[in-house]
């Protein structure tokens, strides 16, 4: 999954700013799931349903059925709210200041789907379910798209402070992250873009939409590792002290 046909030119991530935050996560969900409320003095984004999700570009451990480029159903909530008016540039309605958290995760029965793709058990997951979770914040969140176009986007770039943008997951670790971005493309359905009100409460329009994103970030998070494995390690450190420690008095 790309977003680049509903980007194009109105992309603002950091990569303008000599940074280069890679693709760790893309979704897509079909069904006009998430719904676009202008109340007049703000407008939110709210998410709901299912989505096909898949990790890409991770780096180390990820669970089997959930590898890079493995595709599963998984579930999105959250809301993403502004109160900042739209206004006109260069023949498109941009409407910044959002903030709000978008969560992916999986439900139990998407959790046994994981498992039996990959023909393990329904605890294969070892009660991991929040696949990730992108917190924006300082209103870094911007909408926009043309008046009576078929397509909507919304950005989230990295302004500099890696907190504008914020993830935590069961699955990775995210390092010393230097860049983070969450890039939607947004289709009106059935309708076409439009605004509502004038001045300091001009808004895009109360419309449900379907959902296509990818979330960015660099470095590449890490895939954390299985609790067996972790195990393991210790098991062989704990081994390794003793040995040292039988050495030692054998001296």
């Amino acid at each position: 999954m790309r977003l680049a046909y509903w980007f194009g030119a109105l992309t603002l991530s950091c990569g303008v700013c000599g940074a280069s935050p890679i693709i760790f996560a893309n979704w897509d969900n079909p069904s006009d799931l998430t719904v676009g409320t202008d109340t007049g003095t703000s407008e939110t984004l709210t998410f709901s349903g299912t989505i096909q999700f898949n990790f890409e570009n991770v780096l180390g451990y990820l669970p089997p059925g959930l590898t890079n480029g493995n595709t599963q159903t998984a579930t999105i909530a959250g809301t993403l709210t502004s109160t900042s008016n739209a206004v006109s540039m260069f023949g498109f309605d941009v409407e910044p200041g959002f903030t709000g958290t978008i969560q992916i995760y999986l439900t139990p029965s998407q959790v046994a789907a994981v498992c039996a793709s990959v023909s393990q058990g329904p605890g294969c997951l070892n009660g991991a379910t929040n696949l990730v979770t992108a917190t924006i914040t300082n209103g870094a969140g911007t909408m926009s798209g043309g008046n009576g176009a078929t397509t909507a986007n919304f950005n989230a770039p990295e302004t500099g402070n890696i907190f504008d943008v914020n993830y935590t997951s069961d699955f990775l670790t995210f390092g010393a992250v230097t860049d983070t971005g969450v890039d939607l493309g947004l289709v009106p359905t059935p309708n076409t873009l439009s605004l509502s009100g004038s001045g300091p409460t001009e808004f895009f329009t109360t419309d449900n939409y379907s959902v296509i994103g990818q979330l960015l970030s660099d470095p590449a998070p890490v895939g954390v590792p299985e609790p067996g494995a972790l195990a393991l390690v210790g098991a062989a450190l704990a081994g390794l002290t003793i040995l040292r420690r039988r050495y030692l008095v054998v001296r």
